[in-house]
Formats: C-alpha cells, structure tokens, sequence
C-alpha cells in the first residue's frame, strides 16, 4: 500500500533513530479513560506539554520524521513520562490498528499545505480521511485543526461542519496569540507574520 507523507512538513536531513520502550508498533495494554492522538507532530512542543501537565490522559503521537521523534523520546526520557507514546508510521497505518470511537481528541496542526493546485490530492485530510477520524473518535470526542494556509483551512473546516460536527470556535491570530503551545511552524508564522487558523470542532452523532 502507497501513502504520502502529508501530514509533516519536509526536511532534509534525517537524525539516527534511537530505541524506546515508548515507540512502538501497536498499541501497549494500557489502562487510560482517555486517549489523545497527534498526527504529525513536528518536534513535539505541544505533545510533550499535554503528556507533562495531563497525566491521567494517554497521548499517541504519529509521525514518519526521525529528527521529531527522537526529539519526543528524549523528552519522555528526561521527564519520565508514563502516559506518551510514538509511532513512527503513516497515520494511516496506524488507525487500521485502533478500534472505532476510540480517541477523545485528535490533534492536526500545521500539516504540509501542498499549496499549488495540482498538488491537493496530496493533502492529508480530505473527505476519506475525515471519514476515516470521525470513526476513531468518540461521540462528543474533539478535533482540533489548524493551518497558516487560508485555503487548506476552510477546506477542512467545511469538510467536517459536512459531518455535522460542532464548531465551538474559529481562532484566526498571529502566531504570538496562538490558543495552544507554539510548534515549530507555529514559531516561523509569528517570525513571518503570517496569520495562523485554528478550530475546534465536537463529533456531535
């Protein structure tokens, strides 16, 4: 099976992967209410603080980039996290794996806009994968979404007010006013001055 690699940014250089116990394949027996997921996250900063501040919910997150993950594991290392694991594979891959209404949220932030025309069908989340998240997620369950690409925003927005999701808020700011902990891509729209879109949507049914 041929997945693109949407949901990260691209980079160049790859770091050397390094061994954890928490990066796995599948998913440990674990004994969590509440299970968060992030797709593409980038070098961690708002995995690692959630995991940090909100030990009684487990975080999954899934990226393909070792420089990121590694990153994430040192920090689960050097704050002897419990509750944070990494897959290093398509997101895809990954959700054949978790049962439906599964996720209480579900985390994309700044995935590769793939901004020329031509370029769209690369886009990770389109009306099948939205599909595919409204499966694993809980009724009443969260997506948070956000994106310095106006376009690639409303697209998404739409896709899932389409599946009737709940809008509880549209948070259109400067990367310095961002309602969550800055990302990397976050970090480079505030240098850049370029306005950064975020929603949160409730699966209502």
């Amino acid at each position: 099976m041929y997945f693109i690699r949407s949901y990260g940014r691209r980079k160049n250089r790859q770091q050397k992967e390094i061994s954890s116990d928490f990066l796995v394949k599948n998913l440990p027996s674990l004994d969590f209410k509440n299970y968060h997921l992030e797709i593409g996250f980038g070098n961690g900063e708002m995995l690692l603080n959630n995991s940090i501040l909100n030990k009684e919910i487990c975080y999954l997150g899934v990226d393909v980039y070792k420089n990121g993950i590694n990153k994430v594991l040192k920090g689960i290392e050097k704050n002897q996290l419990k509750n944070l694991y990494i897959y290093e594979m398509d997101v895809r891959e990954l959700l054949e794996k978790i049962s439906e209404k599964f996720f209480s949220q579900i985390y994309i932030f700044f995935p590769d806009p793939w901004p020329k025309k031509k370029q769209k069908k690369r886009r990770l989340i389109n009306e099948s994968f939205a599909k595919i998240l409204d499966k694993k997620l809980k009724i009443s369950g969260k997506i948070l979404f956000s994106s310095d690409h106006k376009d690639y925003f409303e697209d998404v927005l739409n896709i899932f007010k389409e599946y009737n999701y709940q809008i509880n808020y549209i948070f259109r700011c400067l990367g310095k006013d961002a309602p969550f902990v800055l990302s990397r891509y976050g970090e480079k729209a505030q240098k850049k001055e370029i306005l950064c879109n975020y929603f949160m949507g409730t699966k209502t049914c």
